[in-house]
């Protein structure tokens, strides 16, 4: 099975019991691995679109081969902090608050820089 939530640096059984709908997941066959279209639809769920979309799916697959490829029982890493900036896809910026005073404040920025 491969999880994944928006709710990175977290502990899971935390996000699950606070935030279930936060946690998305996908059956993985032993047999077949996972999938192209599985790790797309990860993507997607976490509100990813386009190029940055691909990329964060290239780093699920990419993950899932480490995991797969050392035999383990479990994976559970935050995997993104070096490019939260590059591919944030900031839809909190159009439920920014602060918009209504100036402008909404510029979280891809602060993520990059927080990353760097």
């Amino acid at each position: 099975m491969v999880m994944v939530s928006s709710e990175g640096g977290v502990e899971i059984e935390e996000t699950a019991r606070n935030y279930p709908e936060k946690i998305f997941s996908r059956e993985v066959k032993p047999f077949q691995g996972l999938r192209a279209y599985q790790v797309r639809e990860l993507a997607k769920k976490l509100a990813f679109k386009g190029k940055p979309m691909l990329q964060l799916a290239s780093i699920i697959s990419s993950l899932y081969q480490v995991f797969k490829s050392y035999d383990a029982l479990i994976a559970e890493i935050n995997p993104l902090p070096g490019i939260c900036g590059r591919v944030c896809t900031h839809p909190c910026e159009e439920e920014c608050q602060r918009q209504s005073v100036d402008e909404p404040v510029a979280i891809d920025l602060l993520k990059r820089f927080a990353a760097d």
